[in-house]
């Protein structure tokens, strides 16, 4: 998977901020439609300030490239994208059953 991550034609900085960026906006969309249907809890507002703070720091990932380290190692790169689809499949699940 490294060596899939190394020949890929973008910097693997822009693919770990995609995928956690993905993952933050999924976590802060199905928070917030929970909140707005009337079901949501304080375990909601926590996950909105989770959700923010992911975002938040993506981006200043993105705009700070010279102090980012990012591993290129499949494991954790592997974790990360099932992470995403996990999150954003239970995030889809959560809005669906609420509409």
């Amino acid at each position: 998977m490294a060596t899939v991550v190394e020949r890929l034609p973008i910097e693997p900085l822009y693919l770990w901020a995609g995928l956690t960026g993905l993952t933050g906006l999924a976590v802060l969309m199905s928070s917030t439609v929970s909140l707005l249907a009337g079901v949501g809890y304080f375990f909601h507002w926590l996950m909105i300030l989770a959700g923010l703070s992911m975002i938040l720091g993506m981006a200043w990932a993105v705009r700070h490239p010279d102090s980012t380290d990012v591993s290129t190692s499949g494991y954790q790169l592997g974790f990360l994208v099932v992470c995403a689809v996990v999150v954003v499949g239970a995030s889809l699940q959560q809005i669906l059953a609420l509409a």
